[in-house]
């Protein structure tokens, strides 16, 4: 309970200091202050990696869109996934890029909103292990999920669709009971997962790969000691979703170029590459029935099957 009361306190002034941080300066004088060009759209993204990787990935972004489209566009960070989908539901930002899970979520509490663009097929699950694990379970091929009878698992956060709800979505498809697991553990930052596997705090961790790179989530140094013991096949878990009701036309078109220049980004182009590179994604596309609507519904059907989700 103490430690609950801690974290809860160290969270309202970590949010505190965040707002602090995005919080315009105010001008000293009515002059400085109309020279402040206009924000047309705000965006943000769910923070499932450090805020300086965000911060270094969206400066990027923005600065593409506002090139392609002429419009002030301003990233907003967030605190955690809820206080992302919050600011979307709030009107605080315009457009919000999500997960599959994030998105079922944010549909719970906002109804009306709508995908913008989702990401070609650029991504992977990815399953971590310790080498020494490994050896120690001698492996006749490739290992299977049911192979994790027992074991304690990492995953990101409990919000996360790539690397919690997709894996929990495959589990069911190979027929595994998540339940057997020995444990798990939650970690937001999917940047640490490799060291929780690596300094044996877990078995083995589920991590997002985008881009065709499957150790991307483990750096260098930990790859004598950690490596890929199973990828899914390539699928689609991140898409842009913005409110769809109460728009006025004006934002409407705002969010229209928007849309046109996240669709226009090619790999093949050395500007194309340089933007979908912050993600991994291949590019983007229209959304459809396929996604996010048909993962979305595979999602209620888990959700409706299963008493919980495994507690970490």
């Amino acid at each position: 309970m103490l430690n609950s009361r801690i974290k809860a306190g160290l969270s309202t002034v970590a949010a505190l200091m965040l707002m602090g941080c995005v919080r315009s300066p105010v001008s000293t004088t009515s002059e400085s202050s109309s020279e402040q060009p206009q924000v047309d759209l705000r965006i943000s993204e769910e923070p499932y990696q450090s805020q300086d990787r965000i911060n270094r990935r969206m400066s990027v972004v923005t600065g593409y869109l506002k090139k392609a489209t002429g419009l002030n566009i301003e990233y907003v960070p967030a605190i955690n996934y809820a206080h992302s989908h919050a600011m979307l539901q709030r009107g605080l930002i315009d457009v919000l890029n999500v997960g599959v899970y994030g998105g079922h979520r944010l549909r719970q509490i906002m109804p009306s909103v709508e995908p913008l663009v989702v990401q070609k097929k650029s991504f992977r699950m990815v399953l971590l292990g310790r080498h020494r694990m490994l050896r120690s379970m001698s492996l006749s091929g490739p290992m299977k999920l049911n192979q994790l009878v027992g074991m304690r698992v990492g995953f990101g956060s409990r919000h996360s669709g790539a690397a919690f709800l997709q894996p929990l979505l495959e589990m069911k498809t190979q027929g595994f009971d998540y339940e057997l697991i020995g444990g798990c553990l939650h970690e937001p930052m999917q940047d640490n997962l490799a060291d929780l596997v690596a300094e044996g705090m877990v078995d083995f961790a589920f991590v997002a790969s985008f881009g065709g790179d499957p150790l991307q989530q483990v750096p260098e140094s930990l790859r004598s000691e950690v490596g890929v013991v199973w990828t899914s096949s390539l699928r689609r878990n991140d898409y842009f979703a913005a409110a769809g009701k109460g728009i006025t036309p004006q934002v409407m078109d705002k969010l229209d170029q928007v849309r046109d220049a996240l669709v226009a980004l090619n790999p093949s182009t050395q500007n194309g590459k340089l933007v979908l590179d912050q993600w991994g994604y291949l590019g983007f596309e229209l959304p459809s029935e396929r996604f996010p609507d048909r993962i979305h519904s595979e999602i209620d059907q888990l959700l409706d099957e299963t008493i919980s989700l495994p507690s970490c």
